[in-house]
This record gives structure tokens, sequence and C-alpha cells, in this order.
């Protein structure tokens, strides 16, 4: 015959008792897994980037589940050169901007959609002068000293070319961890400044005749063509962030 292990009421008691906490445990897994400093989740995030609008330095709140915003400040400089007709037309864009956005992430995971506005500042500084090309007009420069006589010295026209102070903006991106509290930022979209508007100021001209106007006239129209692609002005950021 087996003999039977007496079995103390206690032990009943506790065994439950131990199955409970240990499921709890299981339930809620390591210990600190849900402290923001693990997981990296805070509410407020600052970063710093680079895009087509420049140097970029930002700050994120957590607004909802899906929704957070951003206020984004940025800055920078570029210059390129075209000819047309004889003259070199020399831009320099000064870009400066500040504002925000709504990012909205549909699907509740790292992709997003945008939109917002800033405070827009880019412009462009104009100098228009005699290039040194095959289609300069022989009876145009002084075969001495290469400049215009009567038209345009190599810097007597300036100008410049300004926006609407209030651009919109709408664009696609992701944003997600790295390592720990470092999230990475990417952006797509439009900037829409609105049309380019072109003003010459004349320098030293020998004599200012109705040809001359026309000639100043006609140099605006240039470069009012070649800048209006900046209307709808493309948007493209890589950045870093750091929450907390």
């Amino acid at each position: 015959m087996r003999s039977r292990l007496p079995i103390s009421t206690s032990s009943l008691r506790i065994a439950p008792l131990a199955v409970a906490v240990a499921g709890g445990l299981l339930a809620a897994g390591p210990v600190g897994a849900h402290d923001e400093p693990e997981t990296g989740h805070g509410k407020w995030a600052t970063g710093v980037g680079i895009s087509s609008l420049g140097g970029e330095v930002h700050v994120r709140y957590q607004l909802a589940d899906k929704v957070a915003l951003r206020g984004i400040v940025a800055g920078g400089a570029a210059n390129f050169t075209t000819f047309q007709d004889g003259f070199g037309y020399e831009y320099e864009i000064k870009l400066g901007s500040a504002g925000g956005v709504v990012d909205w992430h549909p699907f509740g995971n790292g992709f997003r959609l945008s939109a917002g506005g800033r405070y827009n500042d880019n412009h462009v500084e104009l100098l228009i002068r005699p290039g040194r090309d095959e289609d300069v007009p022989g009876s145009v420069l002084d075969p001495l000293n290469d400049i215009a006589i009567g038209l345009f010295s190599p810097s007597s026209v300036e100008g410049e070319v300004e926006f609407f102070p209030v651009a919109p903006y709408m664009g696609t991106g992701y944003y997600g961890p790295v390592y720990k509290k470092l999230w990475l930022s990417i952006d797509a979209g439009i900037y829409y400044q609105g049309d380019p508007d072109v003003t010459l100021r004349q320098g030293e001209i020998d004599l200012f005749t109705q040809d001359q106007a026309n000639l100043l006239a006609s140099q605006e129209e240039q470069a009012e063509r070649d800048l209006r692609l900046l209307a709808f002005y493309p948007v493209v950021t890589f950045a870093l962030s750091y929450r907390f």
C-alpha cells in the first residue's frame, strides 16, 4: 500500500498565489521595460539635420498616439550662374525659414503625412554682367577692357528676387528609432513660395536711353523665367533627434 504525504491547507493557499505572481511578472516583462529611458518614447524631442532649405533645427512634441507637432528653423545659402544672350546672370540664394508642421501617422508606425507652413525669408541676390561666350554681340563690348559700352558695366546691374512671406508645406516622411533615444527623421515634400518677383537696380551707365530701359526690363523677365521653378520648392530632409 502506497503511503500518502500529508498536504497542508497553507500549501494549497500559497500555490495559487505563486502562480498569480509569476503570471503577473511574465505579463509585465523584464523590470524597467516600460520605463521611458529604455523605450525612448518621450513626448518631447529635439534634433538637427540638413535639407534643401539649409541646415535645420527642430523641436517635436507627441500630441497623441498618431499625431505630433514640429517646430522648425532652417537656413543656408547657395549660388549658381546662367548665360543668356551674351550676359551672365549670377544668383546668390539665401535661405531662411521658421514655422511648424503637423505630423500624422495613419498606420501607427514610422510612416507619416505632414502639413504646415513657415515664415519665408528666402530671397535671391542677382548680378547681371556681360558674358564671355560666343553669343556676345561684337558691337556691345569694348575690345580694350571687355565691358559693355552704353549698356552695363560688369557690376552695374544688381537686384533682388523675393517670394511670398508665408509658404505652405505638404509632404510625407518617416520617423523611427535608431538606438535608444536617438531617432531618424526623413521628409520629402513641396514648399510653395510663389512666383519670383525680380527687381533690378541700375548702376553706372553713361547714357540712359529708352533702349537701355527696354533692355533692363528684358533682364528682369529673363531672371523671373530662370527662377520660376523655385515657386514649388522641393524639400528633402535628413535629421537625427533625441527624445526625452
